[in-house]
């Protein structure tokens, strides 16, 4: 479990701290240790070292991939300046005590949490329990949802200021217009090229900065996570959170399995929410608009069991229901059409 550099910088903002070279937000540590006088020869880049004083004399001695956090005042942070290792310097007559107990404890609550998740992972636990347990750790609503755009699981405890993620939370799926707005604007299309985490930038439906994944194609049927940045723009510390969490969802898609083949199209996992889940009619026509069916239409959704899913027999019930005017298109879930 590691901490980013840009969280010691928050952390630490009322010490002033200054640094000698930017550490870049996302330098990941592992630890954090007391730095003596000393001559060392096994000091780890992945630690955080804290010196009790400023002494920039031995400091030059450290290689530059080393990060020192130390209290000085403005010489001992021009004398830092010309130093190779990367240096943290807090504001004069700094409790170096209780920065370390400070940062400590931030340790401790990371590291809290991270084993949490584990243990919520290895018990099976669903994606639900994941967010609940994080949830302290945001400030902004996550939602993971189904390819269909219904709400798997989500922040039950953060309020969301705008309207429409307002009401997909009480609803439970995306309001029709947002998915009209959604495929006209484009939207949609672009937030699906997001297969590695990111930031996802306006102009989008919402209007904010969110952070976005999204899942390939699994048992689970989550298909993306998404944070909005509704109260402000996601920092990197909520990246690095973010992607924390979604380490553990993925492990729970790997332990659930590959969804069916022919699963992947939305328009199939629609249809089997409309057969096997309690949709309302207005959750219908929301979803209706995401696949471009006319609500105007009557429809009527005909499903065909087989004793037996033998292939060359269900290849020929499928030719001949296509030949059929009054059939639109079937589709085939693999185990029935």
């Amino acid at each position: 479990m590691h901490f980013i550099a840009y969280s010691i910088l928050e952390l630490l903002q009322k010490y002033k701290p200054r640094t000698n070279r930017p550490p870049g937000d996302e330098r990941a540590f592992s630890d954090i240790a007391i730095i003596g006088q000393e001559r060392s020869d096994r000091l780890d880049p992945s630690v955080l070292y804290i010196a009790l004083q400023p002494e920039t004399g031995y400091f030059r001695q450290l290689d530059g991939d080393i990060c020192v956090l130390f209290s000085g005042d403005d010489i001992v942070y021009e004398e830092s300046r010309y130093l190779a290792c990367s240096c943290i310097v807090l504001e004069p007559i700094t409790d170096m005590a209780a920065v370390a107990n400070r940062l400590l404890d931030y340790k401790m609550q990371l590291w809290t949490w991270y084993q949490d998740l584990k243990c919520l992972t290895a018990a099976g636990a669903d994606m639900q329990a994941l967010l609940d347990r994080s949830e302290p750790l945001f400030q902004d609503p996550i939602i993971i949802m189904s390819k269909t755009l219904r709400v798997l699981a989500y922040t039950r405890h953060i309020p969301a200021s705008h309207p429409d993620i307002a009401q997909t939370l009480r609803d439970g799926y995306f309001p029709k217009h947002m998915i009209q707005g959604l495929i006209e604007k484009r939207y949609l299309q672009a937030a699906e090229q997001f297969y590695a985490i990111g930031y996802h930038y306006p102009p989008n439906y919402i209007g904010c900065t969110k952070i976005i994944k999204v899942f390939g194609d699994n048992g689970l049927q989550a298909h993306t996570i998404c944070l909005y940045g509704l109260s402000q723009a996601p920092t990197p510390q909520t990246l690095h959170y973010m992607k924390i969490l979604v380490g553990f969802l993925e492990q729970l898609i790997r332990k659930a399995g590959k969804t069916k083949e022919t699963f992947e199209r939305r328009n199939i996992c629609l249809l089997v929410d409309m057969i096997e889940k309690d949709l309302t009619e207005q959750e219908i026509n929301s979803k209706a608009a995401l696949m471009h069916w006319p609500c105007s239409c009557k429809y009527r959704v005909c499903v065909v069991e087989f004793a037996n899913y033998f292939h060359p027999y269900v290849q020929f019930v499928i030719n001949y229901l296509q030949s059929e005017k009054a059939f639109l298109q079937p589709l085939s879930t693999g185990r029935e059409l």
